[in-house]
């Protein structure tokens, strides 16, 4: 081989070696740097990536190959609220991602409410030298606490699980699970107008006639008062929350989850037409907004959700209807 040839062939090598590795490289990211995303939730459902792949998703788990790395994606399902979704897909593997949906509140023509839970009625009996609290319906009256003193014109708001006796003078929360009572301070209930519990007997929402707005009698006995006006609000609780339907005016913040917007402040003002529909987060004091219907145009007589919080039925002047979200 002459110098001229083994040359060549040195410049040769390093480019053919080049050259491999670039192919190599190539073949690597084209054809083998990928993971598996799947995908479990309700099908159907689309799936669009950002750079402007998109899969029809008809059954779950719906296994899509994709490239190794982070991978940014939209999915939409009908009648459902857009999911923006960010995960790294690792090479070689799979990632699994479960989809939880939530439905677009709606509003639909209903033909019959469900039954409306009552308060449970209680009774102060005399029982010798003491006076006993009893069921109202039940024939055996059987004492379920003892007071040694009587309670002065004594009003009874009662659940199951929870009992609040208020007099003139002395006033208490019965806990009807332990069969405990606590006293609390009879100012705050005087001249009250309306009263339920929660389904777990947690807390109590009502109204007076010296406010505006309703109150909740906490788990400690505290008074917090909300930023409800009760000329212009239905609210009843579910198993977890407040619900609420009003005319008030909200001012919200920017910052969103799944549910809705977080209100900064409920306003006295009233929207001129339609009613805002609205969750109030008990343990966390925000107001959540579920959605602005503006073909409802009357407070409603009857307001009534699940216990769930997922369905609310209603009745006003212009039928019955419940909304599902």
């Amino acid at each position: 081989m002459t110098d001229e040839a083994r040359r060549k062939l040195l410049i040769l090598i390093p480019i053919g070696l080049i050259t491999l590795l670039a192919l190599g490289v190539y073949g690597f990211f084209t054809y083998l740097n990928f993971g598996t995303l799947s995908l479990k939730g309700k099908a159907p459902f689309n799936v669009e990536f950002f750079d402007g792949a998109q899969v029809k998703c008809e059954n779950s788990p719906c296994d899509i190959k994709q490239k190794a790395g982070l991978n940014d994606f939209i999915i939409t399902k009908q009648g459902h609220k857009t999911l923006v979704e960010s995960t790294k897909v690792p090479i070689f593997r799979t990632v699994s991602l479960d989809l939880q949906f939530s439905i677009l509140p709606f509003l639909a023509p209903t033909d019959s409410l469900p039954l409306i839970p009552k308060n449970q009625v209680y009774t102060l009996l005399p029982d010798q030298n003491r006076y006993a609290l009893v069921k109202l319906n039940d024939p055996l009256a059987t004492p379920l606490v003892y007071f040694n003193n009587q309670i002065n014109d004594p009003q009874i708001v009662g659940s199951e699980e929870s009992v609040l006796i208020i007099g003139t003078d002395k006033s208490y929360r019965i806990d009807l699970t332990l069969k405990k009572r606590t006293a609390v301070e009879s100012n705050n209930f005087k001249r009250i107008q309306s009263a339920s519990w929660s389904p777990h007997g947690e807390y109590l929402l009502f109204t007076t006639a010296d406010s505006q707005y309703f109150q909740i009698l906490m788990p400690d006995n505290s008074v917090k008062t909300l930023g409800l006006l009760k000329d212009i609000t239905k609210a009843q609780f579910t198993s977890n929350d407040l619900l609420f339907i009003t005319k008030q005016q909200t001012q919200e913040l920017g910052e969103t989850d799944s549910q809705g917007f977080y209100f900064t402040e409920m306003s006295s003002d009233q929207y001129e037409q339609g009613l805002i529909v609205g969750r109030y987060l008990l343990k966390s004091d925000r107001y959540i907004s579920i959605k602005y219907f503006e073909e409802i145009s009357e407070l409603p007589e009857t307001f009534i959700p699940t216990s769930n919080g997922r369905l609310i039925y209603f009745e006003n002047k212009d039928g019955i209807f419940k909304i599902s979200f």
